[in-house]
C-alpha cells in the first residue's frame, strides 16, 4: 500500500485519483485558517489531504481553548471520485482528527442540493484546471483534472450563495488563470484579500497562485507575496519553514 506519511498523520494514497501534490500541501499550509471557524468544506478533496491538513492547523488555533469549544468545528470533504471519497473517510478516520472530519461521495451540485441552509466559515479547494481539448486517457483521472469537472464559476457560485458573513475561500490555480479568477469573483461580490504566487525557481515565472476571498471588500490593494520553492540542490529556506510543520523533509 502506498502511504504518504507527514509529521502528524498519514495518508493512504493509492486509490484516490489524484495523489498528494505540491500544489495541494501549499494550499493546505498557506490558506487562512480562523479558529473560530465552525464549518469548513474542502472540494474535490482527493486524498483528504488538505483537510487533514486544516484540521491540524485548527487544532494548533484552538490549543489552550474549552474542550467543548475544539469539539465544535466540522470539516466536510467531498469527491466526485467514489475511491477518492472512500480512500479520504479511511485518512480520516486513522487521523488524530477524526471527529472533526466527514467525507462523501459527491459532486459540488450534488451537495449543494443535499446540504440545506447550511453555510460555512472557510471553503477550500485544489481546483481541476486542466482545459487541454486532449483529455487524459484515464476516466478516472480525467474527471478530477479536467475543468469541464467542476468549472471555477460554479465553485465560485457555491461559495457566493455559502460563505457565512465573514467566511472565505481558498484555491490554488494556475498563475495565469489569476487575472480572470479575480474578475469572475468579483462578479459575485467576493473580493481579493490574499494571494500567494509560486514559482519552481527563481529564474522561473510563476505557475500557481494561491487566491483567497471573502465578501469583505479590502481598505487597499490586495499585497501579493510570492514563494519560491527551490534554491540551488535543494528547497528554499521559506519552502521548507512554510511546509516544516507537516512534511517530513530531511528526517
Amino acid at each position: 500500500m502506498s502511504v504518504f506519511r507527514f509529521q502528524k498523520f498519514s495518508v493512504c494514497n493509492e486509490r484516490s485519483a489524484m495523489k498528494v501534490n505540491t500544489d495541494g500541501v501549499l494550499l493546505g499550509a498557506l490558506m487562512t485558517i480562523n479558529g473560530d471557524s465552525c464549518h469548513l468544506l474542502d472540494i474535490g478533496t482527493g486524498t483528504g489531504t488538505i483537510a487533514l491538513m486544516a484540521a491540524q492547523r485548527m487544532d494548533q488555533a484552538l490549543s489552550g481553548t474549552s474542550d467543548a469549544t475544539q469539539s465544535s468545528y466540522i470539516i466536510e470533504g467531498i469527491d466526485i471520485d467514489a475511491p477518492s471519497a472512500e480512500e479520504a473517510a479511511m485518512n480520516f478516520e486513522s487521523s488524530p482528527w477524526k471527529r472533526h472530519l466527514r467525507a462523501y461521495n459527491l459532486s459540488l451540485s450534488e451537495f449543494s442540493s443535499l446540504c440545506g441552509s447550511t453555510v460555512y466559515d472557510h471553503i477550500f479547494t485544489n481546483p481541476p484546471f486542466f482545459l487541454e481539448d486532449l483529455h487524459s486517457p484515464d476516466s478516472r483521472k480525467a474527471a478530477t483534472r479536467h475543468a469541464d469537472s467542476l468549472p471555477l464559476e460554479e465553485i465560485l457560485d457555491f461559495a457566493s450563495q455559502r460563505l457565512s458573513p465573514s467566511g472565505h475561500l481558498s484555491l490554488i490555480l494556475p498563475f495565469d488563470s489569476k487575472i480572470m479568477a479575480v474578475r469572475l469573483a468579483a462578479e459575485k461580490s467576493l473580493h481579493l484579500f490574499s494571494c500567494v504566487d509560486i514559482r519552481s525557481t527563481e529564474r522561473k515565472q510563476p505557475h500557481r497562485s494561491i487566491l483567497e476571498f471573502s465578501r469583505c471588500r479590502p481598505a487597499g490593494e490586495c499585497p501579493e507575496r510570492l514563494l519560491t520553492i527551490h534554491e540551488g540542490s535543494g528547497y528554499s529556506g521559506e519552502y521548507l519553514r512554510i511546509t516544516a510543520p507537516y512534511l517530513c523533509l530531511g528526517k
